[in-house]
Formats: structure tokens, C-alpha cells, sequence
């Protein structure tokens, strides 16, 4: 059972300690006609303390690398000899601290999930653990038929409502035996810090990556489960006020016995659903490191990023000049009709045009798509052109990636509507609904239960021949590491089609995307010559949660290569033209994070603005935009934000808070808990405001009653307990009120909705803002709406802050500011006083 809940932490291949380099270059084996996978063909794996372990390879044992040597900046100049030999050893250098710089951020990564994991099982009793949502108790289970390959299971109170939780459709989770009340006993591989038997071991001739693939990307992480208990892992398919439907997959015999078992008239009423989580796609991710870095690969791309990064590191602050990265070969451009017909398909615009134009101009290109302009359109029209560009019977190729599943599915369904053939890697349940048969497992349908040796490999080679025929192949990119370390690379068999050709590997939202993510997905396409790179540096990047891995990535110019080339003097294309909003709401974040270079080309006529009945009024006659300023009257000197224990696991939130500058003293004033800089997350409290959880519900009841539809308004905030006090306040107000989403900041990036309403919460003497200081997180909160936007703040607070202080200017200046008090009645329609 041990074996079954377990999973297999991969291998890396990574610069360990050797001697100095020879004079004369190493011989190479022969690498013609080799593909990456074959870079993982070496013995490594992780230390017996679960940390990914330097192993010495063939390769590296006569190459210069020291691992104790100072940083190339503290050297001078490069040893004497010949050039070339100099040349050589600055190279291997470059790479060692490259390899080991990422290492170290997936590390600290994998390190901070698996220790909030710990504090939430072991730290948090039952009564915590149902309170904040991460758990439910006491469930009865029923298979309700089936997805494909995966069986659904519907779990529930028998009828009875379900308490408040957190789980959403997509997230992983385990089912186990409800325990008692007590905290559940820890986990071995929490307790004792050794990885489990299962764990692979250095193995030559990549045995440990064959074992590594056969789990899939579904396996828990023992370090978020109970340790010798019946436990299955599985994927929310929906959720309901009264049940939660899981896919679960019986990958083994003692998996099918679980799944019989949950269903079992005896087992009614004793299951429990928690949060899980899972460390492969960390090691796909130190996978694709170390193929990255193999020091006998020649590869300009390769090269063109090594040196942004060792730029980054040893002149931070140094002046850039323009960089331009390798050029594409004559023979992969297409011919101008070619991309003319593509964008004519793709009803682009111009700016859009160039981008695809330039797409095909260097082996990396960026395109700049700040809100509403059209990047995912972009991004599917690139993948067409590529598809008409190939010719002489081959297909043109594309593997679109996006660093999350709800990205991927814009992908997906971007690429279908101009005609692309597509296949969508990954498990049915993390699709839409109405993208579903376009997965994998829905064209080569997994086998039942477990499989004989043979079995497995047919079926392995159906999946890659029905990869053959696609145009588009579309992942997450972690979900990419499939083609590279999952079961489908793993077949040892010369007549298996399981290298798949791509013309193209394009990575959506990259800005939001770790670089050893993009690395992956990059690999993972088999080195493709073009890469693509869709993305906005002025919109929030990848959430950290270690606080050392944050501050590490942003001396190396950011976490997000996107980011780090930008930074470094790569110019993207912008895509100038937004369709999303009206002016007045665009207006703001056009001039302030664009510098005027967006054009808007929507009208109010197209957008227009949904009226307010009942207790709050528009403030002015035409402005779709309105700033109720939460401090109520001049006078009036009260503060109305509070600290509160909140489960903020996963969130921006969790990792910004541990390094606020003010969280010491917000804590002493509000008589709670000191939070410290690494302190652990049991200790974790988020902020809210049961002022402007009142006023938000009454902005949303007002809307609702103008005649938005429910599922047409959004509630964004930036802090975890502000979103459960709201979603209290909403679901005052009946059905329609909980139907509406209540989100954080962070977590709605990407999306949109017709109305927005924004709780900035912060109201405190000290005037501190916390990360509300982060101007990114401002031009995303600005930029969610269609055709409304309202926001809730203390503008005594939030004047503190140079961009929120504009941001109120900009409303004021146009008649869009109001008084709380003044406005409407703070207990009319049954709001809350403040």
C-alpha cells in the first residue's frame, strides 16, 4: 500500500565535483540523430534526504566544474591556455550554476508545499481542518459511472448540505478513512524526512525514469496523505452544494480493491476528502534541467539563454543593450501567403499580424499581450500558420503549453474553432466539460485495470500514433513532461513512433511560468527550433511560496524567463490593440503600465454599463467605474481592517505575508500572533474587512438586481479571509448571491467577467498596504472587467502607495469617487454598519 500511495522522485543528471579539465577536449559519444529523452539515460537520483542528488556522469567526471568555486564575476580574468579551452571552461561553469541555481528554487519549492502540507495534517486538529475548508468529514461515497479511463465517485452527507470547503472542479485530492478527531498520524515521509522504499534509485540505462513515468502525473505526494491507511487519489470533476464528484483511476489491483471498498453499504459515512498534492511535476522539471544542461549539447538557443541568466547574475544593475536571439534558418520560414492566409483566418489585427510574422523570424520570439488583446488568438493563429507553413506531406507540428489547465483549455479551444486537428494531453477531468473528447484518453481510451508488460506497450504505441496525426498537441506544461518522462517515453522499442516531430513549441501565459517549466515543455517538443513565448511582464508572474526561492529568482532578473529576457534586453512584439473594455475603464493601466501604447477599440455602445438598483447608486451618469471609499466620513477615524487565522496554502498571499515589513507590528496592534519571516504556515493569518465584505455584497446585490446574471459578476480580492467574509456576506442574500465567484486576485488572472467588484481591505493607522504595494497586482485587479468596475477601499490607507494614490486621483479627477456614508445608507437594504 506503502508503494501505491508513494511516488517516484526522478532522476537528475547534474555537475558534480571532478577534477580539472584536460587540456585537449573529452572525447564525445557519438549524439547524431539522439533525442533529449536520451539525456536521461544516466545514473542520478535523489540524496536519501529526498534532495536531488549531483551524480557524476561519463560526461561531466573531466570537465572543470567545482562546485565550491566562487561566482565567475570574483574570478578575473579566464585561465591562461589556448582559447578554445578557456572558451570551454567558461561554458561548463555557466551551466553548473545555471543547473544548480534552478535546483535550488525547486528545491526550496518542493521543500515549502510538502512543509504547509505537514503543519495542515499534523498542526491543524479536525475541527480547524473543516473550519478553513481543506478538509471534509464523515462522507458517504457512490460510483456514479464513468469518465473514460476514470471512475466517478460521488461523495456526500446522504442528502444533507456540505459544509463550507475549498475543493474546485480540477484540483487533486485523496479519499480516506475518516480518522479520529484527532490530527491524523504523520506521514513517514514527513516524519522521519527519508523517502519511501518506492523512491527511484540511481539506475543506469534509465530505468528510474521508465519507473518514474508509470505513476503518471496524478500520483499524491505521501507528504499531503495519512501514512497506512486505504487511500486513493483523484481529480474534482464538479462540485455541487450537497456533493462532490471525484475521478478516480484504479491503476493497480490494490487501487480497484479501494474503489470497490468506497462504495460498500459497511462504508457509508467513514470517508474523508482532502487537498493533495504531487512532487513529479518537480522532478519532470529537474529532468528537463538536466537535459538542458548537458555539457556536449550545441545548441544557439540554448546558449542565447544561458547568457541573460549568468547577466543577470553577475551585473544586475548593468545597462542593457538590445538583444536579439539566433536567427531561423531561410528554409523553416514560410512564404508571405502563407502567413497571410493564417492571419486572414484568424481575423487578426495588425499588431497581431507582426507577431505572427516575427514568429518565424528567430528560434525564440516574444509577444507582449497585456489584457484583452488578443494572446491566446495570437498564440492559436501561430499555430496555424506553422501548420500551413510545412509542406511535401509532413505535418506541420505544434506543441502549446500554458501553466495551467484553464490556459490550456483556451488553447484547446482557440485552435479548434480555426479548423486545427488538436489532441489534449493530461486527464479528461482537468478539461472543460466540452473539451473533453479531444483528450488523450478520449481518442486511445486507457486500459480498465492493470495490464500485462505487452498490453501496456501496444497501448502505449496507439497514444503516440494518434499524436502522429495531430496539428496541435496542448498541455500544461509541467503536463508536457508526459512526452518526456511519462509512460509514452518510456517504451524501450526501436518500431514505437515515440518521438514525435514539432515545428514549433509555444508556451501561453509564460509569464506566469517558472523557467524549468518552460525548459520542459521545450524539451518535451523534442527541441523544436522555433520557441514562442506569450506573456506580460506587467501582469503578476509565477507564485513563489519559499521566501528564499523569491528572493533568489529576483536577483537572476525574476522567476519567469519571459520576465528575465525582457529585462535583459529582448524587445516582444506588443499587442497594441485591447478589445476587452471600454476606455474609461482601460484608460488608467494604458497610460501608467503601457506607456499610451494601447489603443482601445471597443465602444461604450458595445460595452454598455449594467445599471444599479437599490441602496447604491452610480456616482456619476456615464462612468463605468466607481471608488467607494470605505473611511466614510472625514471625521470618522476608524479602521476597520482585522487579522485572522486563514488557510492561505498555495497563495500568493502565503508567500508575500512572510516577508511584509509591517506584518510584526500589524500583528502587536491587532493583539494576534507575531508572523516572522519563515515562519511556519500553521501560523499563516490573512486580512479582511467586514465593512467592505458589507458594502461589496451590496454593490453585488445591486448589480444583480440591474440585471446581470449571476454568473456575470465577479468578486477579486487580495486576501484569503476577505474572500470567505465575503462569500459569507453573499450567501445572505440567497441563491443568486452565492451563485456569484468570489476569487483572489491572483487566482483570476486571465479571466474575465462583465462586472467586477474589487474589496481592497487594507484600512489600518500605520497606513500600511502589505503586497497591495505590488503594482502588477493592481493592473490585474483594473483589467478583469468588461463593462463595469467598482472598488471598495480606505483611501487613507491606500493613498500611501504611489500606484493606488494615482489609481484614486484618475477616479476622483473624472467623478467616480464616493463617500461610503454619504452614498448610501450603511444599514440600508439590510447592509451591515460600518
Amino acid at each position: 500500500m506503502a508503494d501505491r500511495r508513494g511516488f517516484v522522485l526522478g532522476v537528475l543528471v547534474l555537475l558534480a565535483s571532478a577534477p580539472a579539465a584536460p587540456a585537449r577536449p573529452a572525447r564525445r559519444a557519438p549524439t547524431g540523430g539522439r533525442s533529449a529523452a536520451s539525456a536521461f539515460r544516466a545514473p542520478s537520483a535523489r540524496a536519501p534526504d529526498g534532495r536531488w542528488a549531483h551524480a557524476p556522469s561519463a560526461e561531466w567526471t573531466r570537465k572543470d566544474v567545482d562546485l565550491g568555486a566562487p561566482p565567475l564575476a570574483e574570478r578575473g580574468a579566464p585561465p591562461a591556455g589556448r582559447g578554445r579551452a578557456a572558451r570551454r571552461t567558461a561554458k561548463y561553469e555557466g551551466l553548473k550554476r545555471y543547473a544548480e541555481f534552478h535546483l535550488r528554487l525547486l528545491q526550496a519549492e518542493l521543500d515549502e508545499e510538502r512543509e504547509q502540507a505537514r503543519v495542515r495534517l499534523l498542526g491543524w486538529g479536525r475541527e480547524r481542518l473543516a473550519r478553513e475548508g481543506a478538509a471534509l468529514f464523515g462522507l458517504s461515497a457512490t460510483e456514479k459511472g464513468r469518465l473514460y479511463a476514470d471512475r466517478v465517485v460521488r461523495l456526500d452527507l446522504r442528502g444533507a448540505a456540505l459544509p463550507f470547503h475549498r475543493f474546485a472542479a480540477g484540483d487533486l485530492v485523496s479519499i480516506s478513512p475518516t480518522q479520529s478527531d484527532g490530527p491524523p498520524p504523520p506521514p513517514r515521509a514527513l516524519a522521519d524526512g527519508a523517502p519511501r522504499a518506492a523512491r527511484a534509485r540511481a539506475q543506469r540505462g534509465g530505468s528510474a525514469v521508465a519507473n518514474a513515468a508509470r505513476l503518471g502525473d496524478d500520483r499524491f505526494d505521501a507528504a499531503a496523505l495519512p501514512p497506512d491507511v486505504e487511500t486513493i487519489s483523484g481529480v474534482v470533476l464538479s462540485r455541487s452544494p450537497r456533493f462532490v464528484d471525484v475521478c478516480v483511476r484504479a491503476a493497480s489491483s490494490a487501487d480497484a480493491a479501494v474503489v470497490r471498498e468506497l462504495g460498500a453499504p459497511s462504508a457509508r459515512g467513514r470517508w474523508r476528502l482532502d487537498s493533495a498534492m504531487s512532487a513529479i511535476p518537480f522532478d519532470r522539471m529537474a529532468l528537463a534541467l538536466a537535459s538542458f544542461t548537458e555539457p556536449d549539447a550545441d545548441d544557439a538557443l540554448r546558449e542565447f539563454v544561458l547568457g541573460t541568466f549568468v547577466a543577470a547574475i553577475e551585473a544586475p544593475s548593468a545597462p542593457r543593450a538590445p538583444l536579439a536571439p539566433p536567427a531561423l534558418g531561410a528554409a523553416l520560414r514560410p512564404a508571405r501567403a502563407v502567413l497571410s492566409e493564417a492571419c486572414a483566418r484568424a481575423s487578426l489585427d495588425q499588431a497581431q499580424r507582426a507577431a505572427v510574422g516575427a514568429s518565424f523570424g528567430r528560434q525564440l520570439s516574444l509577444v507582449q499581450g497585456p489584457p484583452g488583446t488578443g494572446k491566446t488568438r495570437t498564440a492559436c493563429a501561430i499555430a496555424l500558420a506553422t501548420a500551413l507553413a510545412v509542406g511535401g506531406g509532413r505535418l506541420g507540428r505544434s506543441l502549446l503549453a500554458a501553466p495551467s489547465n484553464v490556459a490550456a483549455d483556451n488553447l484547446l479551444a482557440g485552435c479548434l474553432a480555426l479548423g486545427l486537428r488538436c489532441v489534449r494531453l493530461g486527464r479528461p477531468a482537468y478539461a472543460r466539460a466540452d473539451l473533453r473528447e479531444h483528450t488523450l484518453d478520449a481518442l486511445v481510451a486507457p486500459p480498465a485495470g492493470p495490464t500485462d508488460e505487452r498490453a501496456h506497450r501496444e497501448h502505449m504505441a496507439r497514444r503516440w500514433r494518434a499524436l502522429e496525426h495531430a496539428q496541435v498537441v496542448v498541455a500544461t506544461a509541467t503536463g508536457a513532461g508526459e512526452l518526456l518522462t511519462g509512460p509514452m517515453a518510456a517504451i524501450d522499442d526501436p518500431a514505437a513512433p515515440h518521438r514525435v516531430r514539432f515545428d514549433l513549441c509555444l508556451v501561453d501565459e509564460s509569464s506566469q511560468c517558472i523557467e524549468p517549466a518552460v525548459l520542459l515543455a521545450l524539451l518535451s517538443a523534442q527541441r523544436a527550433p522555433r520557441l514562442v513565448l506569450v506573456g506580460d511582464q506587467c501582469q503578476l508572474g509565477p507564485v513563489l511560496l519559499s521566501r528564499r526561492s523569491a528572493d533568489e529568482a529576483r536577483d537572476a532578473g525574476g522567476p519567469s524567463l519571459f520576465s528575465r529576457l525582457v529585462e535583459h534586453g529582448c524587445c516582444p512584439e506588443l499587442l497594441s490593440v485591447q478589445y476587452r473594455m471600454p476606455e474609461a475603464l482601460a484608460a488608467f493601466s494604458a497610460r501608467r503600465y503601457y506607456a499610451g501604447r494601447l489603443t482601445t477599440a471597443c465602444s461604450p455602445d458595445e460595452r454598455p454599463r449594467p445599471p444599479l438598483v437599490g441602496a447604491l447608486r452610480w456616482p456619476h451618469a456615464s462612468l463605468p467605474l466607481a471608488f467607494i471609499d470605505s473611511r466614510a466620513a472625514e471625521a470618522d477615524l476608524r479602521y476597520h481592517e482585522q487579522r485572522r487565522a486563514a488557510d492561505t496554502r498555495g497563495t500568493a498571499e502565503a508567500a508575500c505575508a512572510l516577508g511584509e515589513a509591517d506584518a510584526d507590528a500589524d500583528a502587536e496592534q491587532a493583539g494576534g500572533p507575531t508572523l516572522r519571516a519563515g515562519a511556519p504556515p500553521s501560523s499563516s493569518t490573512s486580512y479582511c474587512n467586514p465593512c467592505e465584505a458589507a458594502i461589496v455584497a451590496q454593490a453585488v446585490r445591486a448589480l444583480l438586481a440591474g440585471g446581470l446574471d449571476a454568473a456575470d459578476v465577479g468578486v477579486i480580492t487580495p486576501y484569503a479571509a476577505q474572500v470567505r467574509a465575503i462569500a459569507d456576506e453573499l450567501g445572505r442574500l440567497g441563491a443568486a448571491g452565492g451563485a456569484v465567484e468570489v476569487c483572489s486576485v491572483d487566482g483570476f488572472q486571465g479571466r474575465e467577467k462583465e462586472a467586477i467588484v474589487l474589496s481592497a481591505v487594507r484600512s489600518n493607522a500605520r497606513n500600511a498596504t502589505g503586497f497591495l504595494g505590488d503594482w502588477r497586482r493592481l493592473n490585474v485587479s483594473l483589467t478583469r472587467a468588461r463593462r463595469a468596475l467598482i472598488v471598495v477601499g480606505d483611501s487613507r490607507t491606500l493613498d500611501a502607495d504611489p500606484h493606488w494614490r494615482a489609481f484614486i486621483a484618475h477616479v476622483r479627477e473624472r467623478g467616480g469617487l464616493v463617500l461610503w456614508g454619504e452614498h448610501a445608507q450603511p444599514h440600508a437594504a439590510g447592509a451591515a454598519p460600518c
